[in-house]
């Protein structure tokens, strides 16, 4: 039951996206996820995941770090487990708002990667439903860690997504939790 009551917290963080009329900023992403973290367990961090263009990926990466992300850059994980600057692309899903210190190497991670982060973000965007990676080594907190994350697409609001072809064209990004 510990595990439902944190994915029905991300059901609610998708719900303040869903509201948001001007979209939802750091500070609120922070003010509204920090007291669903209370006594937490299992869940290590929410985290924001916008969908960002190969057009759009420059203006993102001056506001992130605009935004308090020091040398915030979209970067990817490589099957080593480091971490380089990712390669051009049609579209990313970096990490842009989480509950992590402002110089964490999670931020701006691209769950577009070809391999366990992108199938779940895949799953979970075509079934407009959560969908979770099997356990792998997670980059942020300190020594070896392995965990996995649950995903949930945000749409566009107002757009429908109620087709595969409406969702693919109206996906907006996913909020996402981090459990160990």
């Amino acid at each position: 039951s510990g595990i439902d009551e944190h994915l029905q917290k991300l059901v609610a963080l998708r719900a303040f996206f869903d509201a948001s009329t001007d979209g939802v900023s750091r500070d609120e992403f922070a003010t509204f996820t920090r007291p669903l973290l209370d006594n937490r367990e299992a869940i290590l961090s929410f985290s924001w995941i916008p969908r960002i263009s190969r057009v759009e990926r420059a203006a993102h990466e001056r506001a992130g770090a605009a935004g308090g992300i020091p040398g915030y850059h979209v970067k990817s994980v490589g099957p080593d487990g480091v971490i380089r600057p990712s390669p051009e692309a049609d579209v990313y899903y970096p990490v842009f708002f989480a509950n992590e210190p402002p110089g964490s190497v999670s931020y701006g991670i691209n769950l577009q990667d070809g391999g366990v982060r992108q199938q779940a973000i895949d799953r979970a965007g075509d079934a407009d439903a959560l969908s979770s990676t099997v356990n792998f080594r997670l980059q942020s907190g300190e020594g070896d860690r392995n965990g996995f994350f649950v995903a949930l697409p945000v749409f566009e609001r107002g757009m429908p997504h109620d087709t595969l072809a409406a969702r693919r064209a109206n996906l907006k990004g996913f909020v996402q939790g981090v459990f160990e």
